[in-house]
């Protein structure tokens, strides 16, 4: 009876730390989501000093900043992977460069405990058709353990990434080691349970390695533990390079790049930073611009003029994107063809959806010069038509 009690009771805790962790994905996607405005604007005016300006400190200092929120973006982007705002979606994907990421990602948590990390990451790695998001999770978990662990060791702590490629299974391989005090052998065979965790009360929810296996496995590969001679613990995953399907194996038609052509464009933004900054980057290349702060104002713009393309924002007060496109698709049918849909939030299943349903075109935000000028002058084929 008393060990049935405590199987409830852990039940219980483990049930409301997961419901932390779902909060906490939430918190981590409405910050991410909040912090693309001012990164489009920080990285788009930058671009556009740069544009302006003449070789010489001022350059050189105008491209440090600009790489320093480049790299802010990358870090937003992967805020949103762990949040999971996504649907399961496999690309050809380069493991080595997820690996960088995840490092990069986790470099100040492991920067203050004073963790060395060191990548030795094989140079002849084919590209993998995989889910980026799952396989980033899974590096995020597996260097989050293997950081935890080593908390309470002395230095040196040291998580040791290893990646090679395997011609004869046709896998790549991933391993994870660390200089921590390892797993006990009695406990080796429960690592991978759904709730099972050897941190104290409120420090993990003991799903972490569960769902990293359940990632790999669900890749077609294997996730294993092995132990190291001397203390530590190594992970090794083991993945299929996987196929793609064959309608998309097949090379993308790549359009060369249009003349400039002045074009009439009305970007509809509530962010007055935002909204001035595509204003500024299209008539930089000639275009004519007007903007519009919500929904109905871009209503009454679109009602007296014509435009070969407009710019929404998704996320708008009072009238939100996806009601603009359709109120647009009613009131002045085909205009809603010419829409270019500016978001931070593409990896939302609601706006995912909306966008896959229409076929519209989307800038993500945070966003460059070059990503605007790309739409502007080879936008899908049933812009403007």
């Amino acid at each position: 009876m008393k060990e049935r009690t405590q199987q409830r009771e852990a039940q219980r805790a483990a049930l409301f730390q997961a419901e932390k962790v779902a909060a906490m994905d939430q918190l981590l996607a409405g910050v991410a989501h909040e912090l693309n405005n001012p990164l489009s604007a920080i990285v788009g005016y930058t671009q556009l000093m740069l544009m302006r300006s003449d070789s010489g400190p001022m350059a050189e200092q105008l491209d440090r900043v600009a790489q320093s929120a480049q790299r802010c973006t990358r870090i937003v982007t992967n805020f949103r992977s762990l949040a999971r705002q996504h649907l399961p979606q496999r690309h050809r994907v380069r493991l080595n460069a997820l690996v960088e990421e995840a490092v990069e990602l986790l470099a100040c948590p492991f920067r203050i405990d004073n963790v060395e990390v060191t990548c030795w990451l094989g140079k002849d790695l084919p590209q993998m058709w995989a889910d980026p998001h799952q396989l980033q999770q899974v590096l995020v978990n597996l260097l989050t353990n293997a950081h935890h662990a080593m908390r309470a060791a002395a230095p040196p702590r040291r998580i040791v990434l290893t990646t090679r490629y395997e011609t004869a299974t046709d896998r790549v391989v991933l391993t994870v080691a660390d200089s921590g005090p390892g797993v006990p052998t009695d406990l080796q065979t429960r690592i991978f349970e759904p709730f099972f965790t050897t941190k104290s009360p409120g420090q993990g929810t003991g799903l972490g390695l569960s769902l990293c296996r359940g990632i790999v496995e669900g890749h077609g590969g294997a996730l294993r533990l092995e132990t190291t001679p001397g203390g530590g613990a190594t992970f090794v995953a083991e993945l299929p390079i996987g196929v793609a399907p064959t309608a998309l194996e097949e090379a993308p038609v790549v359009e060369p790049m249009r003349p400039t052509v002045s074009k009439t464009i009305l970007v509809v933004d509530d962010e007055p930073d935002v909204a001035t900054l595509l204003a500024e980057a299209l008539a930089l290349d000639g275009h004519q611009v007007d903007t519009a702060h919500n929904g109905s104002d871009a209503l009454t713009r679109l009602r007296g003029r014509a435009y070969d393309l407009i710019f929404s924002d998704m996320k708008m007060p009072g009238m939100s994107g996806a009601e603009f496109y359709r109120t647009v698709a009613q009131n002045l049918p085909g205009v809603e063809r010419r829409m270019i849909f500016v978001t931070g939030d593409s990896m939302n299943v609601t706006t995912r959806r909306f966008l896959e349903e229409t076929g519209a075109a989307s800038l993500g935000k945070p966003f460059g010069i070059a990503e605007i000028r790309r739409l502007v002058h080879a936008p899908p084929a049933s812009i403007g038509s």
